[in-house]
């Protein structure tokens, strides 16, 4: 008897004997996967995957073949195609379609999420780490690096340094190693530095909570404050080109003492009101930095306006979200400060358990965007304080990159938990 071939084809996880047979499985015309994998020479796999997230999100794919006039939407930049798309943010096709596999999630989820792994936006991966680990795929820490731990240790003689792959960061206790109050870790990336005390505070959820968290946040309060599983977290993060230096310590010194102050003063200090800037409209000519600072934020963004108050320079811009949503983004730009802000980054909402649960765990886990709750919106703001003279025109790319980044990642989970809402 002769041996039973195997499979010739496998998709998710199921085994089957041809790429047609898939096909059905899943209800799609075989003869139109046919076609398109002809047209396009994407694997088979693939195209079952664009077929798929085709028909989600269009209801249908008899129009499939017309997908090179059909918009993608990446982070508000369009594209027409998700290989116009990879290749803009240099992410191997490979690496997007194995996530889509292993995670059974759309392409652009699988991509989005890789984009933030991009731009280094995980700021809780340290936790888990043990100190002073060893492995062979760790990788020696940089002369700049090595040098930064030096000055690090005179400031603070208990740090750990916590060393994996690919992340490699610094464990303080804080305000010292015999009594202390909370843990903080530090990441350093090639030209910014990340903190986040995971567990500053053990505290039950409750409105009163999520509404004087979301109070500080909507501040210029330095830390960013989130909340999961039980404890309040505090996050920062800082962009700087020369942030080997001691400003940088000067700048995690600043953030430690504020958590700490934030502990001895939540339950009994009134949250600061909402401090975001004034947009007005006051035009006054440029200096030739504003003017370097608008040509940068020219590369990154289209139709920039700008209007001025007595401290800060404001550039305002539309950005596409989607191709249904466009919001009004502003960059204020200041002497020795830097905002952007979303006022009205998502409509339509009232404050409950579950929004801020939603808003405040995605603070604990990414940083480079402030959240909060006002006037029935969701608004988001980012500003980083004691800015280095020509931050803007030098640095200004890379923060703006990862805020739109994040707004875009938080917009797109706050509407995924709402869609699981309405079908339970």
């Amino acid at each position: 008897m002769a041996e039973e071939k195997k499979p010739l084809f496998v998709f998710r996880g199921k085994f089957y004997r041809s790429f047609s047979e898939a096909c059905v499985d899943f209800g799609i015309e075989p003869a139109q996967a046919y076609r398109f994998r002809r047209k396009t020479g994407m694997a088979s796999a693939d195209v079952l995957e664009h077929c798929l997230q085709y028909r989600e999100e269009n209801g249908g794919i008899r129009r499939l073949e017309s997908r090179q006039t059909r918009d993608i939407w990446i982070n508000g930049h369009r594209f027409n195609s998700y290989t116009e798309a990879i290749n803009w943010y240099n992410i191997p096709r490979v690496s997007v379609t194995s996530r889509v596999r292993r995670y059974n999630i759309s392409f652009q989820t699988a991509l989005t999420e890789l984009i933030m792994k991009k731009y280094d936006l995980h700021i809780n991966s340290l936790k888990n780490t043990p100190a002073n680990a060893t492995s062979p795929d760790i990788r020696p820490l940089s002369a700049n690096h090595s040098k930064f731990y030096e000055l690090l240790k005179k400031e603070f003689p208990h740090i750990e340094l916590i060393q994996s792959s690919p992340v490699s960061g610094f464990k303080i206790p804080y305000p010292s190693e015999k009594d202390p109050v909370f843990f903080c870790y530090l990441y350093l990336g090639l030209n910014f530095a990340s903190m986040c005390v995971p567990e500053l505070i053990s505290v039950p959820e409750s409105m009163d909570l999520f509404s004087r968290l979301n109070a500080f946040n909507c501040s210029s309060f330095l830390p960013v404050l989130g909340y999961k599983d039980g404890y309040v977290s505090a996050s920062w993060l800082i962009d700087s080109a020369e942030y080997f230096s001691k400003r940088l310590l000067q700048l995690i010194c600043v953030f430690l003492s504020s958590c700490q102050e934030f502990l001895s003063s939540w339950e009994h200090s009134t949250p600061p009101p909402i401090s975001i800037p004034p947009l007005s409209h006051t035009e006054k000519p440029l200096t030739d930095e504003q003017k370097k600072a608008l040509a940068a934020l020219k590369e990154s963004v289209q139709a920039v306006s700008y209007s001025q108050t007595r401290d800060h320079l404001i550039f305002s811009y539309p950005y596409p979200f989607s191709s249904e949503k466009e919001v009004e983004c502003h960059s204020l730009y200041g002497e020795s400060s830097h905002w952007m802000l979303i006022p009205d980054l998502i409509d339509n909402v009232s404050e409950s358990l579950e929004g801020y649960r939603i808003l405040l765990e995605f603070q604990t886990e990414f940083s480079g965007c402030r959240f909060w709750f006002h006037d029935g919106k969701i608004g988001a703001s980012w500003n980083e304080a004691k800015c280095i003279q020509d931050f803007f025109s030098k640095s200004c790319r890379m923060p703006l990159s990862r805020f739109l980044n994040t707004c875009h990642f938080f917009s797109m989970r706050w509407n995924e938990n709402k869609e699981k809402k309405s079908e339970t």
